[in-house]
């Protein structure tokens, strides 16, 4: 039964994955931007609904994990030339790898403490990086996503290009993370907000 809803589940986010490629042929320029940067805060939302909503622990530091990932694509295209799908992976893996190095140090926190320390890390975050040249400074770092593949023709902007990136992977996120929360990982991470003891 678990298999089957799985099945229909992929099947539903492709074909509505489908229609949002339709839909953005259809639209202006304009539109199509705006549904790249719905799609890029719709993942950062989905991060906070998953710690706060379904766990009940609350966490300021999502922007300082969106920033690992963005540095880590950055340096691996400017200093390694990355291919970009490579660099896409690299700004995954640090992320998580920050993010599990930091869920490791503050497990046992909650609350008001959870907060403080996420916040901390938010707020000082953007101050350190400031301070390594490598980084670019004040300034950043430039990422460039590249230009549409000449296959998809000459009547397929940039615009369009950033939004089947930002699209694809918001539904490919939001499909893992509809697995996550019907497994019994996921489970167990609701009932952590109804009980905390049982489920610890």
């Amino acid at each position: 039964m678990h298999k089957l809803s799985t099945r229909k589940s992929l099947i539903g986010f492709i074909l509505f994955g489908w229609l949002l490629l339709i839909v953005a042929d259809r639209v202006d320029e304009l539109r199509v931007y705006q549904g790249a940067t719905i799609a890029i805060t719709t993942l950062a939302i989905a991060s906070i609904i998953l710690l706060t909503g379904y766990s009940g622990q609350v966490s300021l530091g999502h922007g300082a994990f969106l920033a690992f990932g963005a540095y880590a694509a950055a340096l691996a295209q400017t200093y390694w030339q990355s291919p970009f799908w490579f660099t896409l992976l690299a700004a995954i893996l640090i992320s998580a790898a920050f993010g599990f190095v930091l869920g490791f140090a503050a497990g046992r926190l909650s609350g008001p403490y959870l907060a403080g320390t996420t916040l901390a890390l938010a707020v000082g975050l953007p101050t350190l990086a400031n301070q390594f040249s490598f980084l670019g400074g004040e300034t950043g770092l430039v990422y460039d996503a590249g230009t549409p593949p000449e296959r998809l023709g000459e009547e397929f902007t940039l615009y369009k290009w950033f939004f089947w990136i930002s699209a694809l992977v918001v539904l490919i996120a939001m499909f893992l993370l509809r697995n996550l929360l019907n497994s019994r990982f996921g489970r167990t991470w609701k009932s952590l907000r109804a009980n905390p003891t049982a489920a610890a």
